[in-house]
């Protein structure tokens, strides 16, 4: 839920289990996608002060099983990695403040 109370943000997969970000405007029901990309985009969080969300995925269609913390605008502006390399980043959230981010990392490793 957006800190003003009126969007949900949230991930759904499709019939190829590849998952976008949606938003939903719950004045109007409105649904809108605010990532489309290639992989698995999950776990939106948004910012305190509401101007953007972060999430888990493949956005940009990095490595198979490495997900990357992104960013983006609510207004689908300005899409950023956050994280990158050989890690599988996942769960992310915001502190209170807004100014640092909390998410899980794991090793991959590939033989």
């Amino acid at each position: 839920m957006s800190p003003d109370g009126t969007t949900i943000a949230f991930s759904r997969l499709d019939a190829h289990y590849t998952g976008d970000v949606f938003l939903l405007r719950l004045a109007q029901l409105r649904v809108r996608c605010i990532t489309r990309g290639r992989g698995n985009e999950r776990e939106p969080a948004w910012s305190p002060d509401g101007e953007r969300i972060v999430f888990s995925g493949d956005a940009q269609g990095g490595t198979l099983g490495r997900r990357t913390i992104y960013s983006i605008g609510a207004d689908r502006s300005l899409l950023r990695a956050l994280t990158s390399g050989a890690i599988d980043a996942s769960g992310p959230s915001w502190d209170p403040q807004g100014s640092s981010l909390l998410y899980a990392l794991r090793n991959v490793v590939r033989r």
